[in-house]
């Protein structure tokens, strides 16, 4: 019975090879990935689905947050966005000169967090609510071409020579008592090791910086709670301002 199954297959794709090879270039030809990804347009979100509160204030009408969105590079996306002119085609390689599209997203989405909990942070002050920020991690981000160092988007720094890191204002706070040219040793956490790493303190219109940009991921226990979700493909620093 097997047999005969695999005989008349065979002889199926025989009698229609053409079109199998036809169906498969096309197939190629609209699923293949190009070094580019296409920026456009997204829709609106309806922030009440996103946050939930213990005993939330309550309100008349709805808040929207809009967003725009990012797809493959293909064939047809790259041809859709030739003829539109609120499509931009980005390269997936490098982003500014420096930076993968990997690092890019990593980035948004680091940045989404960070804005995130300063927003609640804002909030709860405001409102005289009880918080604890209980865990504070800084991540590269970002580096420029000016810098000269061997950290990574993604490494999370813990400590720059003596000095424990647990926020941006302690680099900056810093990198004032150092001069352009001075080298600091920075323990980092990457892949959930942690090594020792290098940075020049560099000058970049006429301020003294590491040539990094790091961004803030806390950890946040809150009363009342709170509860703020978005979706794996949302990122980006806006969605902290509009909370």
């Amino acid at each position: 019975m097997l047999k005969e199954l695999v005989i008349e297959i065979k002889k199926i794709i025989k009698e229609n090879y053409k079109f199998f090879n036809f169906f498969f270039i096309v197939l190629f030809l609209i699923t293949f990935k190009l070094p580019f990804y296409i920026s456009k347009t997204g829709g609106v979100i309806d922030l009440e689905k996103r946050v939930k509160i213990d005993n939330d204030y309550q309100y008349n009408g709805n808040l929207y947050m809009s967003y725009v969105t990012s797809v493959d590079g293909t064939i047809p996306s790259l041809i859709a966005a030739l003829f539109n002119k609120n499509w931009d085609i980005e390269s997936s390689k490098k982003e500014d000169g420096n930076g993968t599209a990997a690092d890019t997203q990593f980035r948004n989405k680091i940045a989404l967090l960070e804005s995130i909990d300063n927003a609640t942070i804002t909030a709860y002050r405001y409102a005289n609510k009880k918080f604890e920020i209980k865990k504070r991690d800084v991540y590269v981000t970002y580096i420029y071409e000016e810098a000269d160092t061997n950290l990574k988007v993604g490494d999370i720094i813990k400590q720059i020579d003596n000095i424990k890191v647990a926020s941006k204002q302690d680099i900056t706070s810093y990198l004032d008592t150092l001069k352009v040219g001075d080298e600091v040793t920075i323990k980092i956490l990457r892949d959930k090791k942690e090594i020792e790493r290098y940075a020049k303190v560099t000058e970049i219109s006429g301020k003294k910086i590491l040539g990094i940009m790091c961004h803030t991921d806390y950890e946040i226990k809150t009363n009342p709670e709170i509860k703020i979700d978005f979706e794996n493909d949302e990122s980006g620093p806006s969605g902290g301002l509009m909370l």
